[in-house]
C-alpha cells in the first residue's frame, strides 16, 4: 500500500523504547545491543534536517530521501516525536556514550521550546507546519492548538532525562514547567 518501501519515525525508531530498550536491559543480550545501538545511529544520520527546519525529517522514502506528501503529515513535524527522539537518545547516550547522540539530543531541546511550546501558558503542542509561511515568524499549527496527554509525556520525559543525565538548569525548569501544565 501507501507505506511500501517508506521508513518513518514509528517504523525506525519507536520499537527503541516500546520493547528493545526492556529487552536489552532484561536478557543483556549483545545481538539485541547491537540492534539498539544500530537503530539510534539511523536516527542521527538520517532525522536530523536542521539546514530546512527546526523539526526532524521523520517521513522517508527507502532511499531516505525525505517524503513529505505522505497522507496527514505531508511537510510537517510532530512535536511529540521530536521530544520522544531526544529522551531516548540520552537514554541510549547514557549506554553508548557517543557524541553524536548527545548533541542530537541538545538540538531538539534547545530547538523545540519556542516553536513547540506554548511559552504563555506552557504545554507542548501536536503537529506544526514545518516551513513557516511567507510573511510570518512562527511555525502555524497543521490542524489546531490543542495539547494532547502524549505530548506532554513527551516533554517531561524529554526534558528531565536530559537534566538527569546532563545537568542544566534550563532543562529542569522546562521539565517542571511540562509537569505543572499537565
Amino acid at each position: 500500500g501507501e507505506n511500501k518501501g517508506k521508513k518513518n519515525w514509528n517504523s525506525v525508531g519507536d520499537h527503541a523504547p516500546a520493547y528493545l530498550i526492556n529487552l536489552v536491559l532484561a536478557t543483556g543480550n549483545e545481538r539485541y545491543a547491537k540492534m539498539l545501538e544500530y537503530t539510534f545511529d539511523t536516527i542521527t544520520e538520517h532525522f536530523p534536517n536542521y539546514e530546512e527546519s527546526p523539526f526532524v525529517q521523520e517521513k522517508f522514502f527507502e532511499d531516505w530521501s525525505a517524503d513529505r506528501t505522505h497522507m496527514w503529515q505531508q511537510n510537517r513535524g510532530v512535536v511529540g516525536h521530536n521530544l520522544k527522539i531526544a529522551w531516548n537518545l540520552m537514554r541510549m547516550y547514557g549506554a553508548t556514550p557517543k557524541s553524536e547522540y548527545e548533541s542530537f539530543a541538545r538540538k531538539i531541546a534547545e530547538v523545540m521550546p519556542p516553536i513547540g511550546s506554548d511559552t504563555q501558558r506552557a504545554g507542548w503542542y501536536d503537529v506544526m507546519e514545518r516551513d513557516v509561511q511567507d510573511g510570518q515568524t512562527l511555525h502555524r499549527f497543521a490542524f489546531h492548538d490543542r495539547k494532547a496527554w502524549w505530548q506532554q509525556e513527551q516533554g517531561i520525559l524529554a526534558y528531565l532525562i536530559l537534566h538527569g543525565v546532563l545537568g542544566g538548569d534550563e532543562y529542569l525548569k522546562l521539565a517542571r514547567e511540562s509537569i505543572a501544565f499537565y
